[in-house]
């Protein structure tokens, strides 16, 4: 089972497009995330879920400081990502993820940034980059 991960139009980066279901919110959307080996933690930007997820009444989480300044995240809760395989569709169970406030801690409007898919579920794949066809792969990896 591989997944085959794009580069964006205007950058050399690679994003994987992923559904994401909050179980307890019964919430389904769908996020290009940037596959970021440099990432602890798994993040959905502000600006790349519906709307109405930011009013809902979720529980508050970290704090991170990134080149927009310092911003607070919230939870989540009971994620499931789906992602498309050449196999089929790839379910992976990730517990709580973290949403990105729309605002930095000092009041200011977070920049929008990319979702970015972690290492904490970059690490249940092997990753791995075709030269020829100029494509990453994320591929089951068995030890975890």
């Amino acid at each position: 089972m591989y997944i085959e991960c794009y580069q964006g139009l205007n950058d050399k980066r690679y994003y994987v497009p992923v559904f994401v279901l909050s179980n307890r919110l019964e919430l389904v959307f769908k996020i290009n995330f940037l596959v970021d080996t440099g990432a602890s933690t798994t993040i959905l930007g502000w600006n790349e879920v519906p709307y109405g997820t930011l009013e809902t009444n979720l529980r508050e989480d970290r704090m991170y400081t990134a080149m927009g300044g310092s911003f607070k995240t919230f939870i989540l809760p009971e994620c499931s990502l789906f992602f498309y395989a050449n196999t089929g569709i790839h379910n992976l169970a990730v517990g709580d993820l973290g949403l990105s406030n729309y605002l930095t801690v000092d009041g200011r409007l977070c920049p929008a940034v990319a979702s970015v898919l972690g290492i904490d579920v970059l690490n249940k794949f092997d990753i791995s980059f075709s030269d020829d066809l100029e494509r990453l792969f994320l591929t089951q990896n068995d030890s975890h």
